[in-house]
C-alpha cells in the first residue's frame, strides 16, 4: 500500500546510486530542510525522484532543501507509467545548483502528462543542461517567482506549451 502522513526533515542524502530519495507512491507527505547531493551511477540520478508506479503521488511539499552534484537532476517528476499521477506537488524555496554534467540534464524536469506540480520561489542556478524543463507532454504545470540563472542550455523549457510560466527574474 501506498505510504501516507509521512515526514522527512532534516535528511542529508550523499552519494547515493540512483536517486537520493525516490517516492513512487503515497500521500500527505513532507520533504523539508535537507539535502540531496552527489547522486550518480545510473538514470535518473536525481536527488528526488517522483515517480509513481501506475498509482497516484498526492499532496506531496518540497520545501526549503538544497539539491546539488547530482549527476542527471536535481528533482525530478516523471509520471510515465499508465495510470500513474503527481497531483498536488508543492516545491518551495529550495536551492537547486550545480546539478548535471551534460546539455539535457536539468535542475528541475517535470516530465509527462496529467500531473499539477507547483515550482515556486526556488532559486534554481548554474545547473548543467536546463533550470527547468517541462517536457514530454507535462502539462498542468506552474512554474511562478524563481530565481533562474546562470544554467548551460537554457533557463526554462516548456517543450509543451500548455502550463503557467509568468516572470521568474
Amino acid at each position: 500500500s501506498n505510504s501516507t502522513n509521512v515526514n522527512f526533515t532534516s535528511v542529508v542524502a550523499d552519494n547515493n546510486r540512483r536517486n537520493g530519495m525516490s517516492i513512487t507512491g503515497g500521500s500527505n507527505m513532507l520533504i523539508s530542510n535537507s539535502i540531496f547531493k552527489n547522486t550518480s551511477g545510473t538514470q535518473p540520478s536525481a536527488g528526488i525522484d517522483i515517480e509513481p508506479n501506475s498509482v497516484t503521488c498526492n499532496n506531496i511539499q518540497i520545501l526549503y532543501n538544497e539539491f546539488f552534484g547530482n549527476d542527471h537532476l536535481g528533482l525530478s517528476v516523471v509520471t510515465g507509467y499508465a495510470n500513474s499521477y503527481a497531483t498536488n506537488i508543492l516545491v518551495d524555496h529550495n536551492n537547486v545548483h550545480n546539478n548535471g554534467n551534460n546539455f539535457d540534464n536539468a535542475g528541475i524536469a517535470l516530465f509527462y502528462g496529467g500531473n499539477t506540480v507547483s515550482v515556486t520561489y526556488n532559486t534554481i542556478v548554474n545547473n548543467q543542461g536546463y533550470g527547468v524543463t517541462i517536457a514530454r507532454g507535462a502539462t498542468g504545470e506552474t512554474v511562478i517567482h524563481n530565481t533562474i540563472s546562470g544554467n548551460t542550455t537554457a533557463q526554462i523549457d516548456n517543450e509543451t506549451g500548455v502550463n503557467t510560466i509568468t516572470p521568474n527574474p
